[in-house]
Order: C-alpha cells, then structure tokens, then sequence
C-alpha cells in the first residue's frame, strides 16, 4: 500500500498544475486525520471515576495532574489500606542477637470479616502473627486458616477490634485473561516501608518457579515492577484497581530488586483461599497414580518408546479413578546407587493433560491440582508396551 501512494504522489510531480492544489489538499487532510486521532483517549486509560469512591473523584477533577497519573492516584488511595504489613515472630531466640526473630512481609485483605492473602514463606516457623494496618499503631492478632506451601500462599484472619468491625478489601480480579504487555501495580512493604506503591508491566506469563517443598509452581507471572524484601505477600494489580497475583519472589544476585519479580496468579490464590474458609481445608482432587520417571529423548531411546516427552507410570493404586479407566503402572525395575529406590519402568506414558503437554511430573501434579473433586480431566496416553496414543477422560475424585 505505501508503494502504491508514492507512486501516484511521484505521479502528480509531472503535472504542476494539479501538485500545488493536490499537496495542499493531502496537508489538509493528514493534519485533519491526525487531530481527530489525537481526540481519541488511550484505550488503557479510563476516567479514575469509574473506579474510585465519589469522594476520591472529587478531589481528582480539580487535580492539574495527567488522566494516566490521576488514575494511579487514585487506585492507590482506594486499594493501599487493605494491603497490611505482617511481622512474624519466631518461638527460639536469634543467635546472633540474642533476641527474639522477627521476619516481615506483606498481605492483602479479601474479606470484610478479616481474611487475607500472603505467601506461606512470610509465615512459616512463626508462633505469633501481628498485621498492621496503614495508618494505625497498634497490630491485629492473626491465626493462621491454612497453608498450600506447593504454590506459597497462606490464608490469614485478623480479629477485630471492635463488635461488627469490617476490614477494607481489594476486589478480586482474573489472572487467566492477563496479557504480556498490561499496566500492573505492586503495593507492598518493602523493607518494613508501609504502603509503597511501584508499577510496571506484564514482562511474561507461564513462568516456573520452585516452591518450598521443592515442587515446580507453574504459571507464574513476571513482572518488572519493583519488588524487594518484605514486598512477599503484597497485593499485584491491574489498572482496574483488581487484585491479579500475590507478589512473591524476585530474581536478583545481590537480594534487591532488578527488574525481574513474580506473582502467584489470584486465580490459583483464590482457589486454596476459597476452600480453606469455607472447608477448612484444601478440597485436593486424587487421580491416583505413582509418578516414576519422566520421559526425555534419551529415555526414550534407551526404553525403546515412540513418544520422546511424558511422565511414566509407576504405580496405579486399586480402585483409584486412574485405575478405573484402565491406566496401568510399570512391569520392571532398574536398580540404582540408591538400593531402596530402584526405577520402575514399563507403564502407561502420560503425553498431555488436557491439550498440554506433559513435561515434566509438576506439570501432570499441578493440573490434578487445579482441579476440584467430581471434575474431569483428559489425558493423552501412551499404553505401556504399544506405540499407540489414546485420549482417555478421567473423573477426579477427593483426596481422603
């Protein structure tokens, strides 16, 4: 197309009686063009009224700041006093300090009565838990409701002070629509640094990082809003003023921020939070299998398989969902330098779940995990001793 106007414009120089009057009309008209875009808002900034508080929009219409800075304002005084500073206090004496250990992080309030999100790390090995909320001296006591140390989140509840007391909230976003590239905002507190406020953007999506026991956290969000110590557990959110992850760790050689942090999605947040307050406990869905070794192009050379990526069955417990649809569990072992625990080999291939591809035990654990008991689950099989795949829908059941 750019190659066909600078054609008919190189056409119009020969003729100099029409390139005056025909210059002059383009002028006219790429200058009109360029004013009615101009009057066109950015599609990602939204008036700030939308979605603060009549009272916060008040004081921002008089605001000589910019709409993209109003809107930053404005979300910040309407989400920053549910976004509480924990410390926690260790039972044993420091050794070096002699003196009691004391750790700090971040949190986010999601309930009125008090519940709110962090991250299992900023509580873990605590025996007494003290929220701070902005603008106030004195802590709440918090118990814990429960714990998923697999994705590092932790659900907390404060006790009022006061009868009928209602905490302030951060409304409960999605994280499965996020897009690489959005506006995102950190409130956290840095360094024991209440209230501070950093932004950035989605710098990736589906990032993999490792948990407290050792297992694969999948799906991550990485952002390059400033993250530091003492930010773990704070609220990540989108221009909506929308809580879309749980700030959790960053990746810097020297502990300090550097461009590179990551978020729990919400959607896997809320759904640990959403059980353990209503059930008390995680509601865990049970396929029923005992993973053995993970399939790569040289294991899959070595046993003679067709596939080259997948997760082996090693064991298939009686009666277990997994069982039930005929998937089957290995036939040999291979001793180890390890005598207790020899590989087993020779069962049923594990290639995909649920469209994904099946790379590593974590990913097969995770999407189990992500589902709730009653739910189905498709796999994509190779059968032990066959070269063929076979897509077979398995119904979870509860975890007992």
């Amino acid at each position: 197309m750019v190659i066909n106007w600078l054609n008919w414009l190189n056409s119009l120089k020969k003729d100099n009686k029409w390139a005056t009057g025909t210059g002059l009309v383009l002028v006219l008209c790429v200058v009109l063009l360029f004013s009615l875009v101009g009057s066109v808002p950015p599609a990602s900034v939204a008036d700030p009224a939308k979605v603060v508080s009549p009272a916060v929009a008040s004081q921002l219409s008089q605001s000589p700041l910019l709409v993209e800075e109003q809107r930053l304002v404005a979300l910040y005084k309407e989400r920053s006093s549910a976004v509480v500073n924990i410390t926690s206090i260790a039972a044993g004496l420091d050794a070096l300090t002699g003196g009691v250990k004391r750790g700090m992080g971040s949190g986010v309030l999601i309930h009125p009565q008090g519940y709110l999100l962090t991250n299992a790390h900023v509580i873990a090995g605590s025996s007494i838990l003290e929220v701070f909320l902005q603008g106030e001296e004195n802590p709440y006591v918090a118990k814990v409701v429960g714990v998923d140390p697999t994705i590092d989140i932790a659900v907390l509840k404060i006790t009022p002070k006061q009868p009928n007391q209602l905490f302030p909230t951060v409304p409960v976003g999605h994280s499965a629509s996020l897009q690489i590239g959005q506006w995102v905002l950190a409130i956290g507190n840095p360094f024991g640094l209440d209230g501070t406020l950093t932004t950035g953007v989605v710098s990736m999506l589906g990032r993999r990082l490792p948990s407290q026991e050792g297992r694969v956290m999948e799906g991550i969000i990485q952002t390059d809003a400033a993250i530091n110590p003492g930010n773990s557990g704070g609220a990540l959110l989108n221009t909506q003023g929308e809580l879309i992850g749980i700030n959790t760790a960053i990746f810097s050689p020297s502990g300090a921020s550097n461009g590179i942090s990551f978020a729990v999605p919400v959607d896997k947040a809320m759904r640990v939070a959403n059980d353990l307050i209503r059930f008390g406990k995680i509601q865990r869905a049970y396929l029923g299998v005992q993973l053995g070794i993970e399939v790569t192009p040289r294991v899959a050379r070595i046993l003679g398989l067709k596939t080259k990526t997948g997760v082996m069955l090693a064991n298939v417990m009686p009666n277990s969902p997994a069982a039930k649809v005929g998937l089957h569990g290995g036939t040999q072992t291979i001793p180890t330098s390890e005598p207790t625990m020899p590989l087993i080999v020779g069962g049923d291939v594990i290639t995909a779940v649920d469209g994904v591809a099946v790379k590593s035990a974590d990913t097969l654990m995770n999407a189990v995990e992500a589902k709730q008991p009653k739910q189905s689950i498709v796999l994509t099989v190779v059968p032990r001793g066959t070269q063929t795949v076979k897509t077979i829908s398995v119904t979870l059941e509860a975890l007992k």
